[in-house]
């Protein structure tokens, strides 16, 4: 027959167990890869990025090509819309990233370095569906979602406003 384990045994029992509970967290902090979710926000960060350039191109254009220039305000518009929503999925993904995207994306690089044309944003709004498109189909769930959207209103956008 056992005898029932004594109050020492119980109360050592406990301590290993808090221990353990204690330094997992701390061997876990070692690890120095990157967790699923910064890969995730790393695989959008290009998609958001693309939505801020596509928008800033738009608005420069809107000066050059006047005719186009409700258009280029729909454009820059649903544009933002799909950068801010991304943004809004990074930063829930990895607040790091996020501010990461925020301050390159207020930098001098995110102006074309020569006057956009109505071509170049054309040409530019489809490469960016394609690529939103082609991140959508390694997400699932939300992510896909959003990037199945995000990739067909840049279709729309492409081939409605600006013919």
């Amino acid at each position: 027959m056992t005898s029932a384990p004594n109050r020492r045994t119980v109360l050592a029992a406990g301590l290993v167990s808090v221990g353990g509970l204690t330094v997992a967290p701390l061997l876990a902090a070692c690890d120095s890869g990157p967790t699923a979710d910064q890969l995730l926000a790393q695989q959008l960060q290009p998609v958001a990025r693309a939505a801020l350039d596509d928008a800033t191109t738009a608005r420069l254009l809107v000066t050059t090509s006047p005719n186009f220039a409700a258009a280029l305000g729909v454009v820059a518009t649903e544009r933002d819309v799909h950068s801010k929503a991304l943004r809004e999925e990074i930063t829930r993904l990895d607040p790091q990233a996020a501010q990461t995207l925020s301050s390159t994306s207020t930098s001098p690089s995110a102006t074309p370095a020569s006057t956009p044309t109505l071509d170049a944003l054309r040409t530019q709004l489809e490469r960016s569906a394609r690529q939103a498109a082609d991140v959508g189909v390694t997400m699932d769930g939300y992510r896909a979602g959003l990037l199945a959207s995000v990739s067909a209103s840049t279709t729309t956008l492409r081939k409605v406003q600006l013919g």
